[in-house]
């Protein structure tokens, strides 16, 4: 079996997952969901299904959401990591109550369920920290109805731009995603999504791109501030392991926070992300 690292399928040694395993971690987790809700959920449709699996749940954020927006679905959570299930079962105790949600300590590419199980499926940020995208979604495919859907959203971290350039940013966001690939992820695998899909056998897929921007229409300095202290945040979630294991300095660090502030307050300055979002159809 090939070896998953770079997420929870594997060990749950934090440095096996670029973001870690931390309570705090936990609560960015549903933080990220909320400000990321516009870009992730814009386009999905799950009105016609039943019984949904989300693999990769990790804390439950984007199912809180899911079971919001589309409140007869019943949703199945999977994840290696048994102290993200703790966490979810916690964090969606009253769904689970409600018949709503189930979550299982589990591994993506051996799914404990029957053939044609499932008439939906959802992952969300979860293939860019794993080796094996072939045998989780073939293992997918294998558990979905005919003409069951998947929605997956994946990063592009290539599509990162920002005007006037960031020079700290820029350096320090390449060793993040040169860390990340050698932890065995992929920080552009959005962009292969649908050639993904059509190699394990999805009859139908279309890909297409979200952009996250920040510019001039973005005119409420809150709203700027809330826009550019999540990608802050993020990028920081790797800051120990990068100061310790990268050699990134924390004078790099500290440069790149004033670059943020000097984005926050020149409303001429633009800030865009771009991500992919796949359906497929299972054959």
């Amino acid at each position: 079996m090939p070896r998953r690292v770079g997420y929870n399928w594997g060990m749950s040694d934090e440095r096996t997952y670029i973001h870690g395993f931390t309570e705090d971690e936990r609560d960015r987790l549903s933080r990220q969901a909320l400000s990321l809700e516009p870009y992730v959920f814009g386009h999905l449709d799950y009105s016609r299904c039943r019984h949904i699996i989300e693999v990769g749940c990790g804390v439950g954020a984007q199912m809180k959401i899911l079971l919001r927006r589309w409140p007869r679905l019943k949703v199945t959570g999977i994840d290696r990591e048994p102290s993200q299930i703790a966490a979810a079962r916690r964090f969606m105790a009253s769904e689970i109550a409600a018949g709503q949600a189930l979550f299982l300590v589990g591994e993506g590419d051996s799914l404990p369920f029957p053939d044609d199980h499932f008439d939906g499926a959802f992952l969300c940020w979860m293939l860019e920290h794993v080796q094996d995208t072939h045998g989780i979604m073939a293992e997918l495919r294998r558990v979905m109805r005919p003409g069951a859907v998947l929605y997956d959203t994946e990063v592009f971290n290539s599509g990162l731009h920002t005007d006037p350039p960031c020079p700290a940013m820029r350096s320090y966001w390449a060793t993040f995603n040169a860390y990340q690939r050698r932890l065995g992820g992929d920080p552009d695998i959005g962009m292969k999504l649908k050639n993904l899909a059509m190699k394990v056998g999805f009859a139908s897929a279309t890909l297409h791109s979200v952009e996250a921007k920040l510019d001039r229409d973005v005119s409420k300095p809150s709203d700027r501030a809330a826009f550019l202290d999540y990608w802050h945040e993020l990028l920081l979630t790797a800051a120990p392991h990068l100061l310790a294991e990268e050699g990134v300095s924390q004078t790099l660090i500290d440069e790149m926070g004033r670059e943020f502030v000097s984005l926050r307050e020149d409303f001429d300055s633009v800030f865009v992300y771009r991500l992919f979002q796949l359906r497929a159809v299972s054959p």
